[in-house]
């Protein structure tokens, strides 16, 4: 975080490899347990989305005020849709019926993959506002668009509306962010996160959509910031940055094989699909290092 003395990266990159070794964890876990008809769970993957959605506005905003949006979809599209691509391929040969606006991420025909679509809107919205001179209101644009996807986009959509701009926030304000990161305010993130886990449990909010969304954002943000903040203190953990190197191939591979959860929820059944899944996101990923090696020639 520290290059002699001054402050270079809030999210140095080995720490943001196993924020995201942390985040793919929580999203599987609470996918297995949701298989068992167990709620409770239910916040970890939605903790775990909100760490990569800020992830990723934090790291496009350093992209850019680096080099610009030079290489933008580039790589958008070697890193994100060729493991897709490969996973669509897949389900193509288990008897899906081919669907354009799936492969092209517009709706996907699994539900789960939800996020990608998601993903995909910011990135489109970042590209399109930093593109022009309009990044000048940044704060004030996506702050508008937040509202709207609050609004409009449905619940899943509208508890992340502002993971994404919060890690552009972060990127923009870094230096001033920066000094206030202490043990006090992961402690008091912590707080905000079960304080809201707690008071969503009563039927009262829940009978109120609006305020039950509002109430699962302040559940998951703060709960992904004191997360990604502990991670800042805490020692490199090969696990979890082992994780981190394959957690977009797994997200798509555990997803693959949840309808084998489904059909057989006994325990018994778990390592086998844990070991699937795991080798399916080996294989996706070494094809993709080939593809891009190939591309690049």
């Amino acid at each position: 975080m520290k290059e002699n003395g001054s402050m270079t990266n809030l999210f140095p990159v080995d720490r943001t490899v196993a924020m995201r070794g942390i985040a793919i964890f929580l999203i599987i876990l609470s996918h297995i347990i949701g298989l068992f008809q167990i709620r409770y769970a239910t916040p970890l993957g939605g903790t775990g989305v909100a760490i990569f959605l800020i992830l990723s506005g934090y790291g496009l905003r350093e992209s850019f005020s680096k080099k610009g949006l030079l290489g933008f979809w580039k790589n958008k599209f070697l890193n994100v849709y060729i493991p897709y691509f490969i996973v669509e391929l897949l389900l193509l040969g288990e008897g899906e019926d081919f669907n354009i606006l799936s492969l092209l991420l517009l709706r996907p025909s699994v539900s789960y993959f939800w996020y990608l679509n998601f993903l995909l809107l910011n990135y489109w919205i970042f590209f399109i506002l930093y593109s022009r001179a309009w990044h000048r209101y940044d704060n004030y644009i996506l702050l508008i668009i937040s509202c709207l996807i609050f609004f409009y986009c449905g619940e899943l959509r509208a508890e992340q509306c502002l993971s994404f701009p919060l890690g552009v926030f972060l990127s923009k304000y870094k230096y001033r962010v920066y000094r206030y990161i202490n043990k006090y305010t992961i402690i008091c993130c912590l707080l905000i996160g079960f304080l809201a886990l707690f008071i969503k449990q009563f039927d009262w909010c829940r009978a109120h959509n609006i305020l039950f969304v509002f109430v699962q954002i302040l559940n998951k943000l703060p709960l992904a910031l004191s997360i990604m903040f502990m991670f800042l203190f805490v020692k490199k953990n090969v696990f979890w940055n082992c994780l981190g190197k394959y957690s977009y191939e797994l997200y798509l591979t555990h997803i693959l094989f949840i309808p084998m959860l489904i059909v057989n929820t006994s325990l018994s059944i778990i390592p086998i699909y844990i070991i699937l899944f795991i080798l399916s996101a080996l294989f996706i990923y070494k094809i993709k290092v080939y593809v891009i090696s190939l591309l690049k020639k």
